[in-house]
């Protein structure tokens, strides 16, 4: 083919662009109100998780510190905050984190 084929040859239109359909909804004040109430609701409840108990044990501890039993013995060593229930270790998460800011390993 040479070029001038290409020049006899009708072009296409440019695609046009349309605006998407936008979709109108009409609700009362009542409904926005129990809608808005509705997701914040929900994203209250996505982020939310329960309290640890007052007091964890070793494995509770790790995984709220994202730690392992070992590091967890080895602090309690250096003078972490610690409950002794029989042969039991118990540890309270607020005083632990408290212990570690002041040594300046924030958990966070």
């Amino acid at each position: 083919m040479s070029r001038s084929d290409f020049a006899a040859r009708p072009t296409r239109p440019a695609a046009v662009s349309r605006p998407a359909p936008r979709l109108v909804v009409q609700l009362s004040e009542a409904d926005l109100r129990q809608l808005v109430a509705d997701v914040v609701q929900a994203a209250v409840d996505e982020v939310a998780r329960p309290l640890p108990p007052a007091l964890l044990d070793t494995e509770q501890l790790c995984h709220e510190l994202g730690v392992s039993a070992p590091t967890v013995r080895r602090m309690r060593d250096e003078g972490m905050p610690v409950v002794r229930i029989g042969d039991v270790y118990r540890y309270e998460l607020a005083a632990v984190l408290a212990w570690l800011r002041s040594r300046g390993r924030d958990s966070q």
